[in-house]
């Protein structure tokens, strides 16, 4: 029986860009459409990764697939393992300043392994168009990379693609959020990291969701690791679901079919040498290539949320997002537009 709770909910998307208590829900009848995650691929070593991509691609890639490529080293490995003459799509957002452009050095990763490489330009206006498709078919508030796989999504439809294949979950089961796992954590101030939004600034009935925290407590620490490898991977692979299946298409990542079978070398990710393993395989593949830091499908939302005064309903405390940054506004304005969108009253 599942549990009404506007409240839980909404402290915990703002906290978390998604409420982990599968028995709390914002509205009777109203349930998410998530789904867990379910690895079937056990990884120790770089040989043991390779065999699975290989055999993830055996069974799940076909002329009917589309490459997600960016200029990061996940989506660029997967491209070595693509068919020549295959597609790749490449975000590009636009906005009233430059933003991070990915797509150089994306088309040089496509060009050296032979696929068609295409950018999808991503505005404001796809933003206020494919919201309300999005909301309904999660039927929660969600996290503000989905509109631009979306948007890649229909362009891969559009051309006859059924299948659309990501690099996603590499950071979170392979040890890339190397900040997250720089130091061990005091629990309290691992806490205070993590959450995406100060709910204690942004609503009127603030209460932090601590059970996916405590889950990863060990005493008075927190474990950075097992939170990312369970939690934020669960939350991420379902925003990649939700957008992919809201237009048809098949949500593809060998990295979301693994789990580490051996503990994470902690003192390597914090020499230097984040996601090692993906590394010497990279380093395997593209011996003479050096890749440039990157964020995680990067999007200017300070600058697409700058004339955005705010949320009116009564659940939020006034001016309560003069202080966040973008990323943050984004959950604060899509939380509200999702109660609107399925009239949620107390």
């Amino acid at each position: 029986m599942k549990e009404v709770d506007k409240n839980y909910c909404m402290n915990s998307f703002l906290q978390f860009r998604f409420v982990f208590n599968e028995n709390k829900i914002f509205k009777e009848g109203l349930e998410p459409n998530y789904v867990k995650p379910n690895p079937k691929y056990k990884i120790k070593n770089k040989a043991e990764m390779e065999q699975a991509i290989e055999d993830y691609f055996s069974k799940n890639v076909d002329d009917k697939t589309a490459l997600m490529l960016s200029s990061g080293i996940d989506s660029a490995l997967l491209a070595n393992y693509m068919p020549k003459g295959g597609k790749a799509f490449t975000l590009k957002c636009l906005a009233s300043k430059p933003t991070t452009d990915e797509t150089p050095e994306a088309k040089k990763i496509a060009d050296f392994n032979g696929l068609d490489h295409e950018i999808v330009e991503v505005t404001w206006e796809n933003y206020e168009k494919y919201c309300d498709t999005l909301l309904k078919h999660k039927r929660a508030p969600f996290h503000s990379i989905e509109v631009q796989i979306y948007k890649a999504a229909l362009r891969a439809k559009e051309q006859g693609y059924t299948k659309l294949l990501f690099g996603e979950s590499a950071d979170c089961i392979f040890g890339g959020l190397d900040g997250l796992l720089s130091k061990d954590w005091d629990f309290n101030e691992f806490v205070e990291r993590y959450n995406y939004v100060p709910t204690k600034k942004v609503l009127k009935d603030a209460n932090y969701v601590l059970e996916p925290y405590e889950d990863c407590r060990i005493g008075n620490k927190a474990d950075a690791y097992k939170f990312i490898s369970t939690y934020l991977y669960w939350e991420a692979v379902n925003s990649y679901t939700n957008a992919c299946n809201a237009t048809g298409i098949e949500f593809l990542s060998p990295f979301k079919e693994m789990i580490l079978d051996t503990p994470i070398d902690l003192k390597r990710i914090r020499n230097g040498e984040s996601k090692y393993l993906i590394r010497e395989l990279f380093r395997e593949k593209y011996p003479d290539f050096k890749m440039n830091p990157k964020i995680p499908m990067p999007r200017p939302m300070e600058l697409w949320l700058e004339n955005w005064s705010g949320p009116k309903r009564k659940e939020f405390l006034p001016d309560c997002i003069k202080d966040l940054k973008g990323d943050a506004k984004w959950l604060v304005f899509i939380l509200e537009k999702f109660l609107n969108t399925f009239n949620i009253e107390d």
